[in-house]
């Protein structure tokens, strides 16, 4: 290193040693100035180092967001491309189980539903909803799901990436909110806040029809006073198992107080 004009600046030095019949004569110095070339070198080290460095924390965050991240990632026909580790604690089935299926083959929700969800995949970039899926040992979960889609440089759809949240303590505890602890139907809450949805739709859509049936049980005192409550709690469960097998899924069917539904 030489300072020239108050800057340092670097240099490399080759020597050529003179000989003249044998004998060292003198010695040939030649200097070329490297400045330039060590700087850029120096700053190919450390773009090297600082694209190492960031590759390495790429992998630690691919490794945390694998691990704890509920995702998949689907082609254009909703078949599953990638799935995450965290899906496949939530779900059961390994990543070999999950990829190459069809993600709506997991999906619990009616038919109605699903096609619903496929018809706005089509028309939609994304969309976000909760659906309910069929873990491998046969139990339900939940998940609040967001569906980004995702294009090609050309702009082209290339498939979905659905990112998703596990909510089926929400649900559960929701569930036991609406549900009736003696029947195991819907309660007086629940059927509620349907009526009130109800009227809101055809407050809306005058074309739109719903019917509300309320029944009872004749001379259900006359039954607890005789034979007791325990007989009389089993007429009211085995009612409602039965209507309930008789209904269909758009149909709400709760019980209202006592014996009346």
């Amino acid at each position: 290193q030489l300072e020239i004009a108050g800057q340092r600046r670097d240099f490399v030095v080759h020597k050529n040693v003179l000989h003249e019949q044998n004998t060292i004569v003198g010695v040939v110095g030649i200097m070329q100035e490297i400045t330039e070339r060590k700087n850029y070198q120096l700053k190919l080290e450390r773009a090297l180092e600082d694209n190492h460095k960031q590759k390495q924390q790429l992998a630690v965050d691919h490794t945390i967001i694998n691990r704890y991240a509920i995702y998949v990632k689907l082609d254009t026909v909703g078949v599953i491309t990638e799935a995450s580790e965290a899906i496949t604690h939530v779900s059961g089935f390994s990543k070999s189980e999950l990829v190459g299926k069809g993600w709506y083959n997991f999906c619990q929700e009616e038919k109605a539903a699903l096609e619903d969800l496929r018809a706005r995949m089509q028309t939609k970039s994304d969309w976000e909803g909760r659906l309910s899926f069929e873990r491998k040992d046969g139990n339900t979960y939940w998940l609040y799901c967001s569906l980004v889609a995702q294009f090609n440089a050309e702009g082209v759809k290339t498939g979905y990436l659905v990112f998703a949240k596990d909510v089926s303590n929400e649900v559960r505890i929701k569930g036991l909110i609406y549900t009736d602890e003696l029947t195991q139907i819907y309660n007086r809450k629940k059927l509620n806040e349907t009526l009130l949805t109800a009227l809101s739709v055809v407050q809306r859509y005058p074309e739109e029809q719903s019917a509300f049936i309320l029944f009872d049980i004749d001379d259900f005192k006359a039954v607890n006073d005789i034979h007791g409550h325990l007989v009389g709690d089993s007429i009211l469960q085995e009612l409602s198992a039965l209507v309930k097998e008789n209904l269909r899924d758009v149909d709400t069917f709760a019980r209202w107080g006592g014996e009346e539904f």
